[in-house]
């Protein structure tokens, strides 16, 4: 998640995508739920950190992006299967 409240994604190929803002309400609540309260305590944790902000490269969550007619929106976040 960025400063100006859009979310950092790495896809499958590992491309990223940087302009999928987060959502307010429910959604937005639980992506922060499952990404930011993860990194409150990392001193400990050897975790890779996105070049530009607090959340871990973390590759057991998933967000899941609907498109259509050209607009991109969050609609949901769990945890990847393992």
């Amino acid at each position: 998640m960025t400063d100006d409240g859009f979310l950092s994604l790495m896809s499958d190929d590992g491309s990223t995508k940087d302009d999928v803002k987060l959502p307010e309400g429910d959604v937005g609540d639980k992506i922060k739920k499952l990404f930011v309260e993860e990194t409150k305590d990392t001193s400990k944790q050897n975790i890779p950190f996105l070049p530009n902000k607090e959340i871990p490269l973390t590759l057991s969550k998933d967000v899941i992006v609907l498109t259509a007619m050209g607009e991109e929106a969050a609609i949901d976040a769990k945890e990847a299967p393992k």
